[in-house]
Formats: C-alpha cells, sequence, structure tokens
C-alpha cells in the first residue's frame, strides 16, 4: 500500500496514488513533480508532470529490478544488467541522459542526476552519461570497487568496498560544490545519497554526515546531533530522511549475484552493513563456512591442479552472514 502527501497544492496528480490500490509495489521513486513505482510484476508505473515525456515509460517495459528518477528522466534496470531511460524530449533538457549507453552491461545500480546519468556495473566501475561540462559524467580514476553511487544537480558520488567516498562534478548552476567540500578522513561508510544540492553519507555505526549547499531552514548539513541506529538514508531537494532501525546489523548494500567464464580468475563479492559496532562477518558457500573469510568483502580466486592449470571459479550460493550482540 502506497501513501503520499505534499506540502504545496499538487496540480499534476503526483500524489494521486489511487491507481495502485490493487498493485503490490516494491520500489517508489520521485523527484519533482512526479513519481514512479516498480510493481511486483517488473512493470514501471508513472505519474505526476510529464512535460518532458518523463511519465511515459517505454512500451514493452519489463523485467525491471530498479528505478530512479532525474531532473527531466527517468532511469530503469532491467534483470538482464541493461538500462532503459525515457524522458528529456524537449531539446533544452536532452543531453542524452535518457538514451543507450552501451556501455552500461551487466549493471547492478542506477542513479539519475538533474541531467545525467550514471551506472555501477559488476565489476566496481561507474559508467556516466548526459550533461558534461560540469564533470559529472567524468569518472575519477579512483573511483574503482564501487559498491554504491548517488547522482545530483551537476555533481556525482561513488561509495568505494573499503567504506570510503569519491566525488566528482562541479555541482549545481550558482552553488558550487567546491564550496561545501567532502567531510575530510570521511570513513566507515555503508551508504550515501544524493540530491540537488547536498550529499549525505550513512557510517556502519548508523551515524549520519551531510555535505553541501546549506540554506537557512533546510536540513542539509543540519544533521540531529543525537541522530543513531540509522539503517537506511535518502536525500531530497533540501532535507534527508532516515529510516531508525533495532541495533541489529541491516545489510546496506547486497552482494551481487555474478556470473563468469570459465576463463575468469577471480569475483569479487562485496556487502555493506549498519549496526551498532562491532559487527562480525562470516562468508559462507552453499551454507558451510569459508576459512578466513570475516571481511566484508570477499575475492574467490582461481586454484591450480596438479598441472598449473587454472580450475574453474567454484560455483555455488555465497552468502555473508552479519552478526553483533543484538
Amino acid at each position: 500500500k502506497l501513501a503520499s502527501w505534499a506540502n504545496y497544492t499538487p496540480i499534476y496528480g503526483e500524489t494521486d496514488v489511487s491507481a495502485l490500490s490493487n498493485s503490490f509495489v516494491i520500489a517508489i521513486a520521485a523527484v519533482n513533480q512526479h513519481t514512479l513505482a516498480l510493481k511486483s510484476d517488473g512493470t514501471v508505473y508513472a505519474w505526476g508532470y510529464g512535460g518532458y515525456g518523463q511519465t511515459n515509460p517505454p512500451a514493452g517495459l519489463n523485467s525491471v529490478v530498479a528505478i530512479a528518477c532525474g531532473g527531466a528522466h527517468d532511469l530503469a534496470l532491467k534483470m538482464d544488467g541493461t538500462v532503459v531511460g525515457w524522458g528529456a524530449t524537449l531539446q533544452a533538457t536532452n543531453y542524452g541522459q535518457a538514451a543507450n549507453n552501451p556501455a552500461a552491461t551487466n549493471v547492478v545500480a542506477i542513479a539519475a542526476g538533474d541531467q545525467h546519468s550514471l551506472a555501477l556495473r559488476a565489476d566496481g566501475t561507474v559508467v556516466g552519461w548526459g550533461y558534461s561540462q560540469d564533470g559529472s559524467t567524468t569518472i575519477p580514476p579512483d573511483a574503482t570497487n564501487v559498491v554504491a553511487i548517488a547522482a545530483g544537480s551537476g555533481f556525482s558520488a561513488a561509495l568505494r568496498a573499503n567504506g570510503t567516498v569519491v566525488q566528482w562534478g562541479d555541482g549545481p548552476v550558482n552553488i558550487p560544490m567546491y564550496y561545501y567540500p567532502m567531510p575530510a578522513n570521511l570513513s566507515n561508510v555503508v551508504a550515501i545519497s544524493g540530491s540537488a544540492t547536498h550529499c549525505t553519507a550513512l557510517r556502519n555505526d548508523g551515524t549520519v554526515v551531510s555535505w553541501g549547499y546549506e540554506y537557512t531552514g533546510y536540513a542539509s548539513n543540519n544533521v540531529p546531533p543525537d541522530l543513531a541506529n540509522v539503517i537506511a538514508i535518502a536525500s531530497g531537494g533540501n532535507h534527508d530522511i532516515g529510516l531508525l532501525g533495532t541495533h541489529a546489523p541491516t545489510f546496506t548494500v547486497q552482494p551481487w549475484n555474478r556470473t563468469v567464464f570459465n576463463t575468469a580468475t577471480s569475483v569479487w563479492f562485496a556487502a555493506k552493513c549498519a549496526g551498532v559496532q562491532p559487527v562480525r562477518y562470516q562468508w559462507q558457500l552453499n551454507g558451510t563456512n569459508l576459512p578466513a573469510a570475516t571481511n566484508d568483502t570477499l575475492i574467490v580466486n582461481a586454484a591450480l591442479n596438479g598441472q598449473k592449470q587454472l580450475l574453474p571459479l567454484q560455483p555455488g550460493v555465497y552468502q555473508l552472514i552479519a552478526s553483533n550482540a543484538y
């Protein structure tokens, strides 16, 4: 069941969820004056202001597993790891951010900025496209081993497996991001979110850090000092929201399914967790503990046979168990 509200009088029906009253919705996304819902059958429903075509998903779009809303465009991630975009139909708003990007393959996560798009691939690399003069689609060389991405107005951010954050782009027009740098020595991050004007990070101990444009009366940069035990975050134009947990570990990034060829020599898994520290980790293969695999990342290397020939990587169900005192 969906609920929707606004602090203004909606004129485009963006808060009207009646058409979904008999649908099972598994994910939602919203920006400005339009909204997306991902239904359990893998189809997408869009409503609200559609002047740029952003409420018109392509006919036959199905097998969707994730959605994202941009300034005038939308993105959908399909089960096969490809990305579909729509919207930005007017010349003044079209910078190719809704176009197909042939480099966006084996995608596991998507993010939509004001005028650009990001895709995170299963190998931990990031692909960007759309408006590029602000640097938001120029992926820096240190954006490697990425496990999560976020996009805002004129900037992008990536969370690396080591818990650090990489940020790039000039930021919103008239509000350059270099005036609001990322906090020094930011570490132990397990989730990130971005909005038009700021970026927010969740640390593994459930605390939150926010940086970017701070406008009097809004919440960016004004994280409540007593905020704790957060397990999920989301950012709006000038505000943030956090979901509080039960102190037990909660996964913010799940390991991705991986399909590899017999010629592969290694495969990389990563996960992130928020909860009361310390959190203990144990990787398993088909339900059996893997020796010394007690971090939130796992690299599986191919073994050699007696003739020193590489053996195929061992297939199976790799999973991570996280636990703490709760």
